[in-house]
């Protein structure tokens, strides 16, 4: 079983999100935040979790921040970016913050369902349309995370 934390300010795209894993028998969600500060207060009192979902635009601690964050204190917790951001600096910057995967708002639940379970085997995952975005990927270049 995966467990998964989703990170988003917007409470209906969290419902969302939710639901659509809820098909998922090996994706479970245990917690929801609605910005990285809430995250950290979440992680303070449960068992950290295999993955985190984390948008990028958010108030009070934005998901670079939060990434750092995660990174620092919970290691062993992969990072999957979910977001509607296409731009090259934002998806360098939250790569090099220490998400081990991006992918579209705009991608469908089988694939944000094997991006999570990729993520979590120690993976690195760029969807498609985000790799073209980028000229060191390929698209669809799923690759091996030598963390």
């Amino acid at each position: 079983m995966t467990n998964v934390i989703l990170v988003e300010d917007h409470s209906i795209i969290r419902q969302g999100i939710k639901m659509l894993l809820k098909s998922e028998t090996e994706i479970l969600v245990i917690a929801e935040a609605g910005n990285g500060e809430e995250l950290k207060d979440v992680l303070a009192h449960i068992q950290p979790p295999d993955v985190i979902i984390m948008d990028i635009s958010m108030p009070v601690m934005n998901g670079i921040e939060a990434c750092r964050y995660v990174r620092q204190h919970y290691p062993e917790t992969r990072i999957l970016a979910l977001t509607m951001h296409e731009k090259e600096t934002d998806i360098k910057e939250i790569l090099s913050a220490g998400a081990t995967g991006y992918i579209s708002k705009a991608a469908d639940s089988k694939q944000l369902a094997q991006a999570i379970k990729l993520v979590a085997a120690g993976n690195s995952y760029i969807c498609p349309e985000i790799s073209q975005k980028l000229p060191d990927t390929k698209a669809g270049n799923i690759q091996e995370n030598n963390n």
